[in-house]
């Protein structure tokens, strides 16, 4: 598979992944309506942060594969749902899916051999810990 191929997939795969997560933030604040502000926020910037990240990878992708690759069915094996808990929990969760999300763009860094989407993939992936470490933060003095 050539390099442009692997990384179309590669985006493509991710793209799907930031769909999954955006879906999955609108629903969780559908469902928590009565959550604390400070939860909401960050919800906010978790699914602002995938609008943003999904946006750039679309420019990489083309349409020539539909079928989901091995990043995304790594990614799907590791989610957890985010359930209807206490906000400890939740911001566990969410912590957690961040992780993951970092190690979903670990594995695809190590596909991909183009220099402009490794310099995309790297920058999503720093924002990423950004967020997660702000995440943990806020956890911990839960």
């Amino acid at each position: 598979m050539n390099d442009q191929v692997l990384s179309a997939q590669v985006a493509r795969d991710l793209f799907r992944i930031h769909e999954n997560r955006i879906d999955a933030y609108r629903q969780l604040l559908h469902e928590f309506r009565d959550m604390d502000l400070d939860l909401k926020v960050i919800i906010e910037r978790m699914m602002g942060q995938s609008l943003s990240d999904r946006e750039e990878l679309q420019k990489k992708m083309t349409p020539e594969s539909n079928t989901p690759g091995e990043i995304y069915k790594s990614w799907q094996v590791m989610i957890n749902p985010v359930t209807v808990a206490d906000k400890k929990t939740v911001l566990g969760t969410l912590a957690d899916d961040e992780l993951i999300m970092m190690n979903t763009y670990s594995m695809a860094l190590s596909l991909v051999t183009e220099p402009d989407m490794i310099e995309l993939l790297e920058l999503q992936q720093k924002q990423l810990k950004t967020l997660h470490a702000h995440i943990r933060q806020y956890h911990s003095a839960q």
